[in-house]
């Protein structure tokens, strides 16, 4: 075989070569691309999923803080609401009691102490008691006494009935005194284990306790007008003196008597 042949064979044989070559290479290349593309989808898709749940932790984080945010206000608007309303109450409250005194100076106050004696003797179910008055009521008191005995003899019972003369009720508060008492009396009985307190403080505070609920209704209904006033107020301080000072010594819903 000449030399050209050899070389002919041998230029076939680095062609053929090359060919090879190349295709493996032309393939090689394809499947990296694909792998490369394959891979790359599935990192976009992963680190898509990984922002997208990060988006709606955050989403739920904001509307849970904003749930928050939004409950802390409404609880806060409440207990403002409340304390307001507590705050007109209690100026009702101490309106009343400011006026208070104003009962002890009337032209009826004795016929009150009369009532307000015979009301703590039939609560208490004795007929052997002691009075306690204020200082100042001493002469009244003592004026009321045959009244009262008169009261429960026309009813057949025999009446012993006493007043304190050594330990009086705080004065007035005209007094300025750090302690007053508006008026009233303190009856005790079965020597002195029982007492009615039947003074007009402590008929102020049995009145307001046991009409705090019609008074908050009266004021400001349903919570939807929690503001808004149905009556004057100057009403409710009335409608509570009343109650006061208008003791019924025969009617079942008497003031019970509180221990000293």
């Amino acid at each position: 075989m000449d030399e050209a042949s050899v070389r002919r064979q041998l230029d076939h044989m680095v062609n053929f070569i090359l060919r090879e070559a190349e295709e493996k290479a032309e393939e090689i290349r394809g499947k990296t691309e694909a792998e490369f593309t394959l891979e790359k989808n599935r990192l976009v898709l992963q680190q898509r999923s990984k922002i997208k749940n990060e988006f709606e932790r955050k989403k739920k984080n904001a509307l849970v803080s904003k749930k928050i945010e939004r409950s802390n206000e409404i609880n806060k608007s409440r207990i403002q609401i409340l304390v307001e309303r507590e705050k007109g109450i209690a100026a009702i409250f101490n309106e009343a009691n400011s006026n208070l005194s104003q009962a002890s100076t009337g032209p009826n106050y004795p016929v009150l102490l009369q009532k307000l004696i015979i009301q703590s003797i039939v609560k208490l179910r004795d007929l052997k008691v002691v009075v306690q008055c204020r200082e100042q009521d001493l002469e009244l008191v003592e004026q009321a006494i045959p009244a009262v005995e008169n009261y429960f003899t026309k009813y057949g019972g025999d009446l012993v009935i006493s007043v304190n003369r050594k330990k009086f009720l705080a004065p007035g508060p005209e007094a300025g005194k750090a302690f007053s008492c508006s008026g009233g009396v303190v009856v005790s009985a079965y020597g002195g284990k029982i007492v009615c307190n039947n003074t007009l403080d402590a008929r102020l505070r049995q009145a307001y306790e046991k009409s705090v609920p019609r008074i908050r209704s009266i004021l400001f209904g349903d919570e939807r007008n929690a503001y808004e006033l149905r009556v004057d107020d100057n009403e409710l301080v009335q409608g509570m003196q009343d109650l006061v000072i208008t003791p019924d010594e025969e009617s079942d819903d008497v003031l019970p008597p509180d221990e000293m």
